[in-house]
């Protein structure tokens, strides 16, 4: 229940600061998810650099503290007919019932290897406030790049111990919001494309997933392997930059703030995610 009141402040942060950008900077609402998850990745991994993530934690949820306040004195200035379309609507639902989810199974990790990214990883960057590859060790562990677990620590941070299933809601979040930036495309004339579009975007993880064969009867129904979060990641800035949309920022076709939007995630999100291996679930 603790773990579930911690996911849900840093959730109800993150869209603080989703709602923030997308009244100040008119940045359209379905690709405020992703330019703050990608964002929040650049962030910790560049003060964990310099061994300063517990400051970092602190200065993210005192700027989504700062938006809240922003936003209250600004309250007349929110569009929130705007702010609620289609793609952001998804993202919310679809977040908060993964979040639920997970906190009502409480999936653990269950097998890994040398090969992997390893269920340990988050953990020691938890219990160390650290990065995984701070302290010098043999090859294989200097070759993780640690930003895909500092998503998951933004969502550790609150939490006194940590928590595995926290691992697996922040990718979920991560793929939820690569989705919304790819239906905030349709506008909210357009939802009777966006319904089903949403639907086929979250099964996408599923199509292209490499499952085990063998004859056996398998334990593992989860994995976490970092080619889907790095492929949607590509994907959704190909998308966004190519797509063809109308030369305005103040709606969720807005070719500007797509523009901007795709520089995060295309910078940063790509080399925080070149190979994180795989996690195994009871």
């Amino acid at each position: 229940m603790i773990a579930f009141v911690e996911m849900t402040v840093t959730f109800a942060a993150l869209t603080a600061l989703c709602l923030f950008l997308n009244t100040k900077m008119r940045l359209a609402a379905g690709l405020t998810p992703l330019f703050v998850l990608c964002g929040t990745m650049v962030w910790y991994s560049t003060l964990g650099s310099v061994h300063m993530l517990v400051p970092a934690g602190i200065v993210w949820f005192g700027a989504a503290a700062a938006a809240c306040v922003w936003l209250w004195r600004k309250h007349k200035d929110i569009r929130w007919r705007e702010f609620f379309s289609p793609a952001m609507v998804y993202f919310l639902l679809a977040s908060l019932a993964v979040i639920v989810l997970f906190a009502v199974r409480r999936p653990i990790f269950n097998e890994w290897d040398e090969f992997s990214f390893w269920g340990i990883a988050p953990k020691v960057v938890k219990t160390e406030n650290q990065l995984y590859t701070y302290n010098p060790g043999e090859m294989r562990v200097s070759t993780f790049v640690p930003g895909i677990i500092m998503l998951d620590y933004a969502f550790q941070f609150l939490g006194s111990v940590f928590v595995p299933w926290k691992v697996y809601a922040a990718y979920d979040i991560l793929f939820f919001a690569v989705f919304a930036a790819a239906i905030s495309m349709l506008g909210r004339r357009h939802w009777h494309i966006a319904v089903p579009a949403a639907a086929v975007l979250t099964l996408v993880p599923y199509m292209v997933s490499v499952y085990q064969r063998g004859i056996y009867v398998q334990t593992t129904y989860m994995n976490a392997y970092s080619d889907i979060p790095m492929g949607l990641l590509f994907g959704a800035g190909l998308v966004l930059y190519f797509a063809p949309r109308k030369k305005t920022t103040h709606t969720d076709d807005g070719r500007g703030a797509g523009r901007y939007g795709v520089l995060p995630f295309q910078g940063h999100g790509l080399r925080a995610v070149p190979y994180c291996g795989r996690h195994h679930l009871l």
